[in-house]
């Protein structure tokens, strides 16, 4: 455990798997898809990051490829070899990226949180998960229906935007505040309610998956370094840790910024390619360096 956390390593050494969209015409076609086909899942990191200010498209979508281009272009020209770049990652792409050889996996993705909201949910998925709510037989949909608001009647028309908020609530009143508990309501919802895309769940390019099927994509004989630049993600790191003590797995309780973490990981690369050192003792340095820098901007 201890050498690899002091070996050094260089650019040669890493892997980038970007599962983010890479340049503004298909952010753009995130979010258009996102609106359209609700229950898949897909686009909903952009569609995120533009929320209802629609206006904002277009400028959003050119400022995350700049950061998309400057990062991809950075680590190739760091001397990043062109097999260890997953820049389109799929589940295939994420497992390809531990088979390569790769001592460090440096992963850019999306996680996409416990909590519903109005865009999840066409006329057809409305529908749908009123009626599975009415007549489902499972432990879930018994709470749900006991929890479900007195005036709110099951057979009446609702908005995409008020079944999300009784469905949120119902996972804030099961959950108590308790991070924990807010995953095992949502997926325990997830497992019934299959009419909607999943929650706790990772974005790639071929659509969202749950924590613990990224973590039976690693290899059993893998050890290494994974970098994940992901929001949220202690329970995603414990998952893909497991009880290995041969896996370091850097992850973040908060939000991360792509403004914050792609320029730390651009010097990151650049460091590497000046001079092979051990990647953890380094990538807690930059984050400090950067975390300074913001404070006193």
């Amino acid at each position: 455990m201890d050498s690899l956390f002091h070996k050094p390593v260089g650019p040669e050494d890493l892997a980038l798997v970007v599962g983010l969209p890479l340049d503004d015409a298909t952010f753009t076609a995130d979010v258009t898809f996102r609106r359209e086909v609700p229950t898949d899942g897909r686009g909903d990191f952009a569609a995120t990051q533009v929320g209802s200010n629609c206006s904002a498209v277009t400028h959003l979508a050119r400022q995350h490829a700049r950061l998309m281009e400057d990062l991809v272009g950075t680590a190739r020209r760091a001397g990043l070899p062109e097999d260890r770049l997953f820049d389109q990652a799929d589940l295939d792409g994420f497992n390809n990226a531990f088979e390569c050889g790769a001592q460090v996996i440096i992963f850019l993705a999306h996680w996409r949180q416990a909590p519903l909201s109005r865009w999840d949910f066409d006329d057809e998925a409305i529908a749908a998960v009123l009626e599975h709510i009415r007549s489902g037989s499972d432990g879930v949909m018994d709470r749900l229906r006991a929890f479900w608001p007195a005036g709110v009647d099951f057979s009446a028309p609702i908005r995409a935007s008020e079944l999300a908020d009784i469905i949120n609530d119902f996972i804030e009143h099961f959950a108590a505040g308790n991070e924990e508990d807010v995953s095992v309501v949502r997926d325990a919802l997830d497992a019934s309610l299959r009419f909607i895309a999943p929650g706790n769940a990772i974005e790639f390019r071929d659509g969202v998956h749950k924590a613990d099927t990224l973590a039976a994509e690693v290899p059993d004989n893998w050890s290494g370094i994974i970098d994940l630049g992901v929001c949220h993600s202690l329970a995603l790191a414990q998952t893909l840790k497991g009880d290995r003590d041969d896996r370091y797995i850097i992850a973040n309780r908060d939000q991360k910024f792509l403004d914050r973490i792609v320029p730390e990981l651009r010097e990151l690369c650049l460091r590497l390619q000046r001079s092979h050192q051990p990647y953890i003792p380094l990538r807690s340095r930059l984050s400090r360096e950067y975390g300074r820098m913001i404070l006193e901007a």
